[in-house]
């Protein structure tokens, strides 16, 4: 019923924008624009797991879609290539390339390309090229190339080449190059080639440090 609803739904808001932008040049053929709308917001499930092209669904195993405003399955995957709005997985929710306004996953939540606005993840947030504005992930939250806004990890927070504004980490923080606002962890806080402004780990803190390692004493907190 869900879908159904939803097939509706994102078949008027996709004719409705389509005649809004075409009518004004008379050439909006109605009938076979509501027939191609219908086509691309189709929602198809095979065994649980729904695929459409840019339809909005949810899936009992997963919702694969080249674009979507909303996805949610709360047993599998959700993935879309292009953009997806709201993502909601019991496994892995990840774009491809493009936009993902909210990831919220079991496991793993992730970016290949393009920004991320808000992630949150059992497992692993990860970004791989691109913009990162909120990670919040129970093991690693991750940049590869690129901004990150705000991450905070249950064990690593990692920036591998960019910015990063604020880092908090159970056991490590890393940039390996670029420039850090403030980075704080259990264990250790690593800048490898670059800036951070300020480091801090458990009572220690290191301001304005470059090719630094702030580390906690050994037996303080140590496992």
């Amino acid at each position: 019923m869900t879908n159904l609803v939803l097939f509706f739904v994102t078949t008027v808001v996709y004719y409705v924008f389509g005649w809004f932008v075409f009518s004004l040049y008379d050439l909006y053929p109605h009938k076979k624009a509501l027939a191609l709308c219908a086509l691309l917001a189709l929602p198809v499930n095979i065994n649980g797991h729904v695929f459409t092209i840019v339809g909005n669904a949810q899936g009992e195993k997963g919702v694969y879609s080249l674009m979507s405003f909303y996805q949610q399955a709360d047993q599998g995957d959700t993935l879309a290539l292009a953009f997806a709005g709201y993502q909601q997985a019991g496994e892995d929710a990840l774009v491809g390339f493009g936009l993902s306004v909210y990831q919220q996953a079991k496991r793993d939540a992730g970016i290949i390309l393009g920004l991320s606005g808000y992630q949150r993840a059992g497992k692993g947030a990860i970004v791989g090229f691109g913009l990162s504005v909120y990670q919040q992930a129970k093991r690693d939250a991750e940049i590869i190339l690129g901004l990150s806004g705000y991450q905070r990890a249950g064990k690593d927070a990692i920036v591998g080449f960019g910015l990063s504004v604020y880092q908090q980490a159970k056991e490590k923080t890393e940039v390996f190059f670029g420039l850090s606002g403030y980075q704080q962890a259990d264990k250790t806080a690593i800048t490898s080639a670059g800036l951070t402004l300020c480091q801090r780990v458990q009572d220690k803190t290191r301001v304005f440090a470059a090719f630094s390692s702030l580390r906690a004493d050994n037996k303080v907190g140590a496992k």
